[in-house]
């Protein structure tokens, strides 16, 4: 997997995106590229429609992030993660399961 970022003014990155066609099981991980991944950025995965499960390994996910994504069912939130936005995972009607590690603090509507 290939993913497009933005570095941010702490030295930290934000998932914006990414190269991931025929993977149906995604991986959000706390570093890549020997850089520390900070959150996963608003609308970095609208609309596709090949992910089945991700599961999350940093601390902050932006409104939106997985916005109107058909395929997905399953999300996990490993203990890494603090704060899930609003509409994080809007519109995903496959969505059958969500496992929510123990860190997180704050989950939006």
């Amino acid at each position: 997997v290939k993913f497009s970022y933005e570095e941010n003014l702490d030295g930290t990155i934000s998932i914006t995106g990414g190269s991931w066609e025929g993977i149906a099981e995604l991986l959000i991980p706390s570093v890549y590229e020997g850089k520390t991944v900070s959150r996963v950025a608003y609308c970095s995965f609208y609309g596709r429609n090949d992910i089945a499960s991700v599961t999350i390994d940093v601390p902050f996910v932006d409104s939106g992030a997985f916005h109107v994504d058909d395929s997905l069912r399953a999300v996990r939130l490993t203990s890494m993660v603090v704060s899930v936005g609003d509409w994080a995972f809007a519109c995903d009607g496959s969505l059958t399961y969500l496992d929510i590690g123990e860190g997180v603090e704050g989950f939006g509507a």
